[in-house]
């Protein structure tokens, strides 16, 4: 009884807080589906069936190895100076501190760092004292 409380407790949330955090969710009714998928024997390069992860892995790196081609990089053009608009040249960038007080705001939640490793529950956090 109180197991099945939990639950329905833990399933509202989820449902109630779908649009700050649609991952959890997701996360959950994959965790909650009865149909697992699983990569199964796959016929290697030989011909032969694999059953092994191993065996299955470099027959799967072998076949798409084969559909990547090498580039002739001997005849790449270098572009010339004057060939580059002046329009393209950069100057300095300003910005307001609103800029930077609002720029956090639009970022999800949801979704993962950047390369930089710094996820955006953070920036939207610190958002006062960046600014």
């Amino acid at each position: 009884m109180e197991l099945r409380k939990s639950r329905r407790n833990f399933e509202e949330k989820l449902a109630l807080n779908i649009k700050n955090d649609s991952k959890s969710f997701f996360a959950y009714s994959r965790s909650r589906t009865r149909n697992k998928v699983h990569v199964g024997p796959v016929y290697g390069n030989s011909g032969s069936m694999t059953a092994s992860d191993f065996e299955m892995v470099n027959s799967f790196n072998g076949h798409f190895a084969s559909v990547f081609t090498t580039e002739d990089i001997s005849s790449i053009p270098t572009p010339s100076v004057s060939s580059v608009p002046s329009h393209n040249i950069f100057s300095d960038v300003n910005f307001t501190q609103q800029d930077v007080l609002q720029a956090p705001s639009k970022l999800r939640v949801d979704k993962t760092a950047g390369p930089d490793e710094v996820s955006a529950r953070l920036l939207i956090e610190i958002k006062d004292n960046i600014a």
